[in-house]
């Protein structure tokens, strides 16, 4: 397979992954963001209009932030995944078809 094919493969993979988790989020996460929004909600309700476009800023920030984080975990976790099922690269951990 070629390299290029391999890699748009896997960043689809990724990204269905990503999207099917993130429509089956357990209550827990769907309750913290919930009261995320309350709070924030009452807050803006508090700003100025200058205030306001910095606070929309915060949060564009933080959503780009917090998408990067999930993709970058997603990715280790992937990729942590794949060196277990085919052999750790570290020859301390698996060499010869063995755990050392």
């Amino acid at each position: 397979m070629d390299k290029n094919n391999l890699y748009d493969a896997l960043e689809e993979l990724i990204l269905e992954r990503i999207n099917t988790h993130h429509l089956d989020e357990p209550e827990a996460v769907e309750q913290a963001y919930a009261r995320l929004t309350e709070i924030t909600d009452k807050l803006r309700g508090t700003f100025t209009e200058r205030q306001q476009l910095i606070f929309t800023e915060c949060e564009d920030a933080y959503c780009v932030y917090e998408g990067e984080t999930i993709n970058f975990y997603y990715r280790a976790g992937f990729s942590d995944a794949i060196r277990f099922l085919f052999g750790w690269t570290d020859s301390t951990q698996w060499r010869d078809g063995k755990w050392n």
